[in-house]
């Protein structure tokens, strides 16, 4: 199975994830334009399980930092809109752990690189863990292999 490369943005699917309706109108606008279909939710609410998202487009400024962080899949980049650059609201969006990011006022310009380095990011991370699964089972079968040598050796 050959995966898609994080430079092919057509076909895939976006959530939009902010209130802001200028810069809900450029984002739709760019995504289009590079072929993508949107979705758009309110950060208010919870995500419908059921839709299918390739990367999620999140207005960090538009969620209270006192709620915990919104419900996103797993396994899915996430892009931040950044404008407010307090300590707290950057530690509350690293822990959302970001795959790339926007500095608001959005323009046209940006959003594709935004786009290639979050699939590239969600990519690395999975097979980082893939590999760190592989590893924990190496690990955990050597206590076998240990075992059975000691077996032999008596």
């Amino acid at each position: 199975m050959t995966r898609p490369s994080p430079f092919s943005v057509r076909g895939r699917n976006a959530l939009l994830i902010m209130r802001d309706e200028r810069e809900v109108s450029i984002v739709r606008r760019q995504l289009k334009r590079l072929g993508m279909s949107v979705a758009e939710a309110d950060p208010e609410r919870v995500l419908d399980p059921n839709v299918a998202v390739d990367v999620i487009v999140l207005d960090a400024d538009s969620i209270p930092i006192k709620s915990d962080a919104p419900p996103l899949k797993p396994n899915v980049p996430v892009i931040a809109l950044i404008g407010t650059e307090t300590p707290s609201r950057l530690k509350w969006l690293l822990d959302l752990r970001p795959a790339s990011f926007l500095v608001k006022p959005l323009r046209s310009a940006g959003l594709y690189t935004a786009l290639v380095v979050a699939f590239d990011c969600a990519q690395r991370r999975s097979d980082e863990a893939a590999h760190i699964e592989k590893l924990e089972d190496r690990i955990r079968a050597r206590r076998i292999v240990f075992a059975a040598v000691l077996q032999l050796m008596r």
